[in-house]
Formats: C-alpha cells, sequence, structure tokens
C-alpha cells in the first residue's frame, strides 16, 4: 500500500531548502521556510513511528515501480526509531541557528544546505534500496562538507577538504560493494539481496562486496580504526552543524551495518 507520509521526512527539508535559495535575500523569511520544514519532518517521523507500534510497516514505491526494479521507500519500526531522532536534532538544530551568534548562519546557503543535509540524513534511513542509500548518504556528506568549510573557524576549510577525500575512499568502498551485489543478483532492494543470499550458497564476490560495504560504513561512522577524520571535522563544524554530525550523522554508518548484518548478509 502506497502510503506518502513516508515522503514527509525526505521531501519537506528539499522543498524548503529550494525555497530557501529563492528566499536567500531574506533571511527572516528563509529561516522561517527552514524551520517549518524541519517541523513538518519531524512530524512525518513520528506521524510513521506511529504507525509502526501499532504493527504497520509502511511503503511508498517512487514512480509507482514496483521492488526490485523501482525505488521505494520502507518505515519499519528500526528505520523509524532513527528518523524520529534524527528529526528531532535537525530540527532542534534549526531553532537553535535562529538565533545562534556565529556569523555562518547569516550566510544565504547556511539554511538551504542545513536543511539539504537533514533530507538526505532521512532519505538514507528510509531507503529500501541501496544504491540510493548511497545516493542520500552523498547529498548529506556533501552538504555537511560545505557548512563546515563555511564555519567561521578558519581551519573549516582545512579540515572540509581532508574529509571529502576521507570520504571519498568510503564512497568508493560503497560502490565497489553495490556493483559486486549488482553483478552477482541483478537487484539493488535490500530484502530482495537477503532473499537471494539466503536461498543459496554465498559466492566469493558477496563475501568480498560484504567486507567493503563493512569497510564503507565503519568509515561512515567514525568507528575504530576509522575514526581519524572525525576530531578536526567536528570541531570546526558550525555549532547548529557540530551536534547533528555528533549525534545522528555518524549514527547512518551505524544504522548501514545493522541493516547489513539483520537484513542482507544475516
Amino acid at each position: 500500500m502506497q502510503n506518502p507520509l513516508l515522503l514527509g521526512p525526505v521531501f519537506f527539508p528539499l522543498i524548503m531548502a529550494a525555497i530557501g535559495v529563492l528566499l536567500a535575500r531574506n533571511r527572516t523569511l528563509q529561516h522561517a521556510a527552514g524551520f517549518i520544514g524541519g517541523i513538518l519532518a519531524w512530524l512525518s517521523a513520528i506521524g510513521v513511528l506511529a504507525a509502526n507500534l501499532q504493527g504497520q510497516v509502511l511503503t511508498y514505491r517512487l514512480g509507482g515501480w514496483q521492488p526490485p526494479y523501482g525505488i521505494v521507500l520502507v518505515g519499519d519500526l528500526l528505520a523509524s526509531l532513527f528518523a524520529v531522532m534524527a528529526t528531532t536534532v535537525v530540527a532542534a538544530g534549526i531553532l537553535y541557528a535562529l538565533g545562534c551568534k556565529d556569523k555562518v548562519v547569516t550566510q544565504p546557503a547556511f539554511m538551504p544546505l542545513f536543511l539539504a543535509m537533514g533530507a538526505g540524513l532521512n532519505g538514507a534511513l528510509y531507503t529500501g534500496d541501496i544504491f540510493t542509500l548511497f545516493v542520500f548518504i552523498e547529498l548529506m556528506v556533501i552538504a555537511s562538507v560545505v557548512l563546515v568549510a563555511i564555519s567561521d573557524n578558519k581551519l573549516g576549510l582545512e579540515a572540509a577538504i581532508k574529509y571529502l577525500f576521507i570520504s571519498g575512499m568510503g564512497t568508493l568502498f560503497l560502490l565497489i560493494g553495490i556493483a559486486a551485489i549488482y553483478a552477482l543478483f541483478g537487484t539493488l532492494n535490500m530484502a530482495d539481496i537477503g532473499r537471494l543470499l539466503a536461498d543459496s550458497e554465498r559466492p566469493l564476490l558477496a563475501q568480498a562486496a560484504a567486507v567493503m560495504l563493512m569497510s564503507a560504513f565503519l568509515l561512515k561512522s567514525a568507528v575504530f580504526p576509522f575514526h581519524f577524520w572525525q576530531p578536526d571535522f567536528h570541531t570546526t563544524a558550525p555549532t547548529p552543524v557540530h551536534s547533528v554530525l555528533s549525534s545522528v550523522v555518524v549514527k547512518v554508518g551505524i544504522y548501514g551495518i545493522i541493516r547489513m548484518t539483520t537484513l542482507m548478509f544475516t
């Protein structure tokens, strides 16, 4: 059953980010639009969680295409718990930014980028497609890199460039793992991959893909020994951005590991 409630946490921030670009000359209206987008995303995530607590698993097929060929958003209890946590922190970060003394929050690009980071974060949590997971993670990473690069801290640009290269390594691992899985099974739907892996002997290429995916998620979540990029990047970030990076952005890697070990490579 198509449930459009799943679109809220992803598309409300994206829509408000686009509106924020149009309102670049009016900071008050731009920030108001950003706050509305954050609150609507938060309420949508709570609505999905409420449906999960009643025993429902919500799905939405983008474009009406059936999986495994189309992109599907899935709101189960795990995704909803992470999404409520993420949207709460992002909405609180936007609220803090409204009265923040950091000069960066007055930049026309700040609020649209902050919303884009939130949209990428929520999309990565709700997607049921591993390649779309990669796309949303990269949206989140690019937005956060630019936000750190334009921070008030003079070392922000250096930290952003360092992380961009390190994250690129994780992106390469992720893409190689996804390509290997697609070469084996011809599908990128995570539930379908899990079913195919469970029904057959695990080939060597699938084991290599698991290593690549695990390395990518460990790097994204700054788990030892992949934690070396985190201190510079987080400490130079603007205060509202730092709160999101340190609390929920790194959890996307943890979420990927949980999905990988409980849904695909069980």
